[in-house]
């Protein structure tokens, strides 16, 4: 999707899956001692999510796999902890001696803890989860060659669709910015996207998520990373 007129673009990526697999073979940073040159950083920040995280992990092991066998893409994962409780650390500790990269911080902050997340990444492109949600089959991939393709602009890639389950069940669809269907003055009472996206490093370095300041009337991070970047 190209729109000169803006700098920046929350494009949509195509269709996802939300099918798990148990397989755990991953194309990360480290191959036998070797430094390698990353293209995806997947960032996740966690707080109490425990035992919940490790769907997700396993939805970024699966998608990481695809991407690596589609389409020789590297992929890093960064895991912040911020704040976390004992069944989260513990279910991380688990990952220590793996190639995961994982920091503890004290933000109490969802946006804090996804910049520290950026700036101790290497790839060329970060893509971010939160710990209790999942990655389709295909999202690294399918989001990665998507801004490939279009790197000559700015753009920000979004699933189309997010599936929701247990607790709520539904399916929200998220438009594109360029959709003639998408007004934008509809960010003073809604967000249009949520925080998985995928962008290039440089974008998150320049547009940091700001603190969330609830109690002061202030929305949530990712609402406002999304006011920022349009």
């Amino acid at each position: 999707i190209e729109n000169p007129g803006r700098p920046l673009n929350s494009a949509l990526s195509p269709s996802l899956s939300l099918s798990l697999s148990l397989s755990l073979s991953l194309s990360l940073s480290l191959r036998e001692g070797k430094i390698m040159d990353i293209d995806v950083s997947v960032i996740i920040p966690a707080h109490n999510e425990g035992r919940l995280a490790h769907p997700t992990l396993l939805s970024v092991f699966r998608s990481a796999e695809y991407a690596a066998e589609s389409g020789g893409i590297k992929t890093e994962i960064v895991v912040v902890m911020d704040n976390p409780d004992e069944k989260t650390k513990k279910y991380f500790s688990r990952y220590k001696n793996s190639e995961i990269i994982i920091k503890t911080a004290d933000f109490g902050d969802l946006g804090f803890t996804r910049n520290l997340g950026v700036s101790v990444s290497s790839g060329r492109y970060i893509t971010l989860l939160d710990a209790d949600n999942l990655f389709g089959k295909n999202w690294i991939y399918e989001s990665f060659h998507y801004l490939e393709k279009n790197k000559t602009e700015d753009m920000i890639a979004h699933p189309e669709y997010h599936l929701v389950f247990e607790g709520d069940n539904r399916i929200w669809r998220q438009i594109s910015s360029d959709d003639p269907d998408c007004n934008i003055g509809d960010l003073l009472e809604s967000n249009h996207w949520d925080a998985n996206c995928t962008a290039k490093r440089e974008i998150l370095l320049e547009y940091p998520y700001h603190a969330t300041m609830m109690a002061q009337g202030f929305g949530f991070e990712d609402w406002h990373f999304n006011c920022m970047t349009l």
